[in-house]
């Protein structure tokens, strides 16, 4: 083999070896860039969730919470003095929450569910509704002795219990009687997650 042909294989396997090195180098960048534009998105993306949440904080943070301050005992109740010198700074509604079984009155079906026992004041900041936008609180008002307690459910309890509007359960051994399907819960997300669906009844029930 001449000189010559001995010099253009070589620059035919320099030429092939330059174009591979080349193509994985633009892949291995086009990788790199990849990811840094991922990055940049990710990084404007939570500082958008960041700023739409302080936003939403700011306009219905009082919504969200119930009201300008919550205050939260576990297994105890405020004491008089300490709900006087509450009340006499501003309006005071006062709240139990528990976990409990309810079932139908034969015993066949049960749910868990997240009982919410509430005073004539709640709520204090925005309005507790029915699924159909009307207003529940009336819908709690105390029942005639020897009947049973009303209480509003979410959807979802009616669906495990097989129940309907007008129909009783038992809690315990209190008998209620679903007055409403609640739609609008405003303090609900304050209340954390919840393991069942939400029951609600009036302190005086509880």
């Amino acid at each position: 083999m001449s000189d010559a042909a001995r010099l253009l294989a070589a620059l035919r396997l320099g030429g092939r070896e330059l174009r591979g090195t080349l193509r994985r180098s633009m892949r291995g960048f086009a990788v790199f860039v990849a990811c840094l534009a991922l990055g940049v998105a990710a990084i404007a993306g939570v500082g958008a969730l960041g700023r739409a949440f302080q936003a939403t904080m700011a306009a219905q943070g009082d919504a969200i919470l119930g009201g300008d301050l919550a205050f939260s005992l576990n297994h105890t109740a405020l004491a008089p003095a300490q709900i006087d010198f509450l009340a006499a700074r501003g309006r005071v509604s006062e709240i139990a929450t528990l976990r409990a079984m309810a079932r139908t009155p034969d015993g066949e079906r049960t749910a868990l569910v997240e009982t919410k026992a509430v005073d004539p004041a709640y709520p204090l900041i925005g309005r507790l509704t029915l699924a159909d936008g009307t207003d529940a609180r009336s819908l709690l008002a105390a029942a005639p002795s020897g009947a049973p307690a009303p209480a509003l459910a979410e959807e979802a309890l009616l669906v495990r219990l097989d129940v309907a509007v007008g129909d009783e359960i038992l809690l315990g051994t209190t008998r209620l009687r679903i007055a409403g399907v609640i739609g609008d819960e405003p303090d609900r997300l304050a209340s954390g997650i919840g393991f069942g669906p939400r029951l609600m009844i009036s302190r005086d029930t509880l």
